[in-house]
């Protein structure tokens, strides 16, 4: 039986309105983007810095940052490579352990593990360790909130003795949250899962001394509900989740594809799946009562596609979306469903606080 709790909590959002984002201004994104082959900004203090991600990079280790560093294969359609620096108070502390890397700051833990050797064959229990040693990092240095993680295994759709590598996943995943359940109460992380094209599993993290509040999308049956024909044990992970930072809040939209219920719609027709999806993400951000007119430079939006010829059609149709100012990125990626084209997956600051209505069902 899972431990992990799952929850669709109603929520209260104060001051996370249009209104409240026109009268208070937008909150800072906690990262900052450069989009060339520098590993680092020299107008960032090494101190506030709590890790890296690195998309699209020839990968060098020799001139890698001695910080936690995720190295994203994944080719950028829109630029060279890409840098995410991740932000945070001044560090109070980190360890290297293994394949894991992470640094703290009194209130957020940012983790990168790494395993350069996994094959689609051992994904499996790759991903249980990779998730138990991510558990014990966070739990052991008081961070027992997992809020977001990103997950980049190779060949996602490939089906080995049955399975396909993203259900051979999923067990692994699920594996290491009965094992090491979260805390009572505590929302299950936003997440994405994105195919790379050659052997190696990345995994980076967010993880909080206080709990997330999970959100839910009207449009579609929870995840971690999947009837079984998605596989043996259904993805664990939230649609969204929003993270209480003082007097703002952090809204992570995990990795959202053209899904209703819980089946693909528009097989082979990219254009519909990505209004599709769209409409998707416009229904987590009225959660939180704005649309996509309200967002800005508080706004990230990473998109995903299967392939390389659609970027030019889903660059163009975003553009009529998305105000000019929110940023976006665009990899190359295969989808967990071999019948996805796209994935888009989003971080926004807000203003305001929020609170849990009601407490999670039990597990």
């Amino acid at each position: 039986m899972t431990r992990v709790l799952m929850s669709s909590a109603p929520l209260a959002v104060q001051r996370t309105a249009a209104s409240s984002l026109r009268a208070a201004g937008r909150p800072a994104l906690p990262f900052r983007i450069r989009r060339d082959n520098a590993a680092t900004d020299p107008g960032i203090p090494v101190h506030r810095l709590l890790g890296l991600i690195r998309y699209g990079d020839s990968d060098d280790r020799e001139a890698a940052s001695p910080l936690p560093t995720a190295h994203i294969p994944l080719r950028c359609l829109d630029h060279g490579p890409v840098t995410l620096m991740w932000l945070g108070r001044p560090v109070i502390g980190g360890s290297p352990v293994d394949r894991l890397a992470c640094r703290f700051d009194g209130e957020t833990l940012f983790g990168v593990y790494q395993d350069e050797r996994a094959e689609p064959a051992t994904i499996e229990n790759t991903t249980d360790a990779a998730y138990r040693a991510m558990l014990e990092a966070a739990y052991s240095a008081g961070y027992p909130h997992i809020h977001r993680i990103w997950n980049y295994l190779p060949d996602i759709n490939r089906e080995i003795a049955g399975l396909e590598v993203y259900q051979a996943f999923c067990i692994g995943r699920q594996r290491a949250f009965d094992r090491d359940p979260l805390p009572a109460g505590a929302a299950v992380p936003a997440a994405c899962a994105i195919g790379t094209p050659i052997p190696g599993f990345s995994l980076y993290f967010l993880a909080g001394q206080q709990p997330a509040v999970p959100l839910s999308n009207p449009r579609q049956v929870e995840a971690y509900q999947y009837p079984p024909q998605y596989g043996p044990r259904s993805p664990a992970f939230s649609r969204a989740v929003l993270v209480p930072q003082g007097c703002s809040a952090l809204l992570h939209l995990s990795g959202t594809a053209s899904i209703v219920g819980h089946e693909s719609r528009h097989l082979d027709r990219v254009q519909a799946q990505l209004s599709e999806t769209l409409a998707n993400l416009a229904a987590l951000l009225q959660q939180v009562g704005i649309v996509f007119s309200d967002l800005g430079d508080n706004a990230l939006f990473t998109v995903y596609l299967r392939h390389e010829p659609h970027f030019p059609l889903v660059r163009d149709q975003l553009a009529e979306v998305l105000p000019p100012a929110v940023d976006r990125i665009f990899l190359q990626g295969d989808i967990c469903r071999s019948s996805l084209l796209l994935e888009i997956e989003g971080i926004i600051a807000l203003p305001g606080t929020v609170r849990p209505d009601a407490s999670p069902p039990p597990p």
